[in-house]
């Protein structure tokens, strides 16, 4: 399945690029320390919760968290977080699916380790 990337419900599209969509209120960059305190496992446990509100929360940190740094995409992929990442593309939600697109997007854009792992993952 291919998710198309549009902006989540009440904001509008803007100039930028499909896949640059910003949370209301600004953006959800994990800060560094929670990082290194092993917040990516965190993220990704998130990722597996059957919440969709928490889902949604993961995915735009961790899509925030990938697109800034190269070290957290080997993190995702350290933390086990592509397999779940991908069955997220599957889900019946498009929002879900728009995000995790992205989200995976990011984590592959820099690492060849991530683009393996996701295609281990089925994407």
């Amino acid at each position: 399945p291919v998710a198309v990337l549009m902006p989540p419900p009440g904001q509008t599209q803007t100039a930028q690029p499909q896949h640059t969509w910003k949370p209301r209120g600004g953006s959800l960059n994990p800060p560094p320390i929670f990082l290194a305190a092993g917040g990516m496992d965190v993220l990704v446990h998130m990722l597996q919760s059957q919440d969709e509100k928490i889902q949604k929360q993961a995915l735009g940190a961790l899509y925030e968290a990938c697109t800034n740094s190269v070290d957290n995409g080997a993190s995702l992929h350290k933390a086990g977080g592509l397999p779940p990442l991908v069955a997220l593309l599957r889900s019946t939600n498009p929002e879900l699916q728009n995000k995790a697109a992205a989200a995976l997007a990011a984590a592959c854009s820099s690492s060849m380790d991530n683009r393996e792992a996701a295609l281990k993952a089925n994407a």
